[in-house]
């Protein structure tokens, strides 16, 4: 069945890179789309995506770095694509959100995933196409397409697309270098937000102002080079999340949150402090605790004192024993798997960039460990781990919690205990 659609619709569908993609899918070729930042990767893999279901009335893949980002990235693009056939009288597609998938009623699904959960949730029926999005950012990415994707595009003979902004040197570079030598397989070609004539100047200007004090990220995201950081993750200018600690008085209004990351001997134990602040819709990490050669009730016992707050959630990935010990030391702590570190490290780093996580210049442990982080790292990231626990899992009511009485006690940060001569211990400044 052929895709049908109004005149009109087809006016401005796509600009010319677009459209150089759009004619290479249909003549067969698999896709490397080497877009930077606001380029309209997620724009040009709705449309092709909703063109091939209702043309081949088969099943089709879409796959983001999380599952959530998947939701985030091109579930808006559908919902607005295919308003007009959801709204019909006889629909022709139907939206589950719950499941994150679109039916073509005359045969066909879009399922939307995430790559972090390991190849084994990615597995499934014969597909038409599978977009891989930001593959970049992917960890095991050639297990997932020889051994995942590549069977499952078998069975109709399908395509595949790859789009990504660039990390470094890394296995979407050596992808690109085998595309440009695979030109009977491959379509390659490159665009950036320049190109999109969708995005207006002024925006444009903003964007690139953004970036004024990060000329390498600018370069990584917004052109689309190939930037080697030597795999540094938080290759960013401080100056964009250091700032000082907020005041008490905003403190006393927020939400807050703890990260424990649980050391056995030699490596330490050590704990981050989150509050979330609905007027500034920011998150800052305020508070900071890293020690080894502990007993679970030494650290449990300055964790409870250190800062006094209602915490609304305390974040780990240490196993259910240990668990129930912090529990029972007053800890309470929840579960959290560690899946994808990457595409984690990727969700923290778009937060910093902007503006939407602070980091108080008290918390100079956190700010060491950050300095010298490199991808793949295993070893001085506990802080790291901490505060990714809890801005993986922690979740926000949808409005603010009331104000605090004012009669209630003031909460103070600790100060009495003597940890300022431990290498390892919190230091408490003035």
């Amino acid at each position: 069945m052929a895709f049908l659609r109004e005149p009109e619709y087809f006016e401005n569908r796509f600009y010319k890179q677009q459209e150089e993609a759009w004619l290479a899918y249909r003549a067969g070729y698999d896709l490397f789309l080497d877009y930077g930042r606001r380029s309209g990767k997620s724009e040009l893999f709705a449309e092709l995506f909703i063109e091939d279901i209702e043309e081949h009335r088969k099943d089709c893949l879409f796959a983001a770095i999380t599952q959530s980002q998947a939701r985030e990235i091109l579930w808006p693009k559908l919902e607005e694509k295919l308003k007009t056939e959801v709204d019909r009288a006889y629909p022709t597609w139907k939206l589950r959100e719950h499941l994150l998938e679109a039916e073509y009623k005359f045969g066909g699904t879009l399922s939307l995933k995430g790559a972090d959960k390991g190849p084994n949730h990615l597995r499934g029926g014969g597909k038409r196409l599978i977009g891989c999005d930001e593959f970049a950012f992917w960890g095991k990415p050639k297990e997932i397409v020889d051994f995942v994707f590549t069977p499952m595009l078998a069975d109709f003979n399908g395509q595949i697309m790859y789009a990504s902004t660039p990390k470094g040197k890394n296995h979407f570079y050596q992808l690109m270098l085998q595309a440009k030598r695979n030109l009977d397989r491959f379509f390659h070609n490159k665009a950036t937000m320049f190109d999109n004539p969708f995005i207006s100047d002024l925006g444009k200007q903003r964007i690139v102002e953004s970036y004024k004090d990060e000329p390498d990220i600018y370069r990584q995201e917004i052109l689309g080079e190939y930037v080697d950081f030597e795999g540094k993750v938080f290759a960013i200018n401080t100056q964009r999340y250091v700032e000082p600690r907020w005041a008490l008085g905003v403190l006393e209004h927020c939400l807050h949150f703890r990260g424990l990351d649980h050391g056995y001997n030699p490596d330490p134990t050590a704990c981050i402090w989150l509050a979330y602040c609905f007027d500034k819709d920011q998150w800052m990490v305020y508070g900071e605790y890293k020690k080894k050669q502990a007993l679970l009730s030494t650290h449990a016992e300055v964790i409870n004192k250190t800062w006094n707050y209602a915490f609304h959630a305390t974040f780990s990935d240490i196993d259910p024993q240990i668990i129930a010990e912090m529990n029972a030391l007053g800890l309470f702590c929840q579960p959290t798997g560690k899946h994808n570190k990457e595409a984690r490290m990727l969700r923290i780093l778009q937060m910093l960039r902007d503006g939407r996580l602070k980091i108080a210049s008290e918390c100079s442990m956190l700010l060491e460990e950050m300095e010298t982080y490199e991808w793949e790292q295993d070893g001085n990231d506990h802080l790291i781990d901490a505060m990714n626990y809890v801005t993986t899992n922690a979740t926000l009511p949808t409005s603010a919690p009331p104000p605090q009485e004012d009669y209630l006690p003031r909460r103070m940060h600790l100060s009495d205990l003597d940890a300022s001569n431990d290498e390892y211990g919190q230091d408490f400044g003035d």
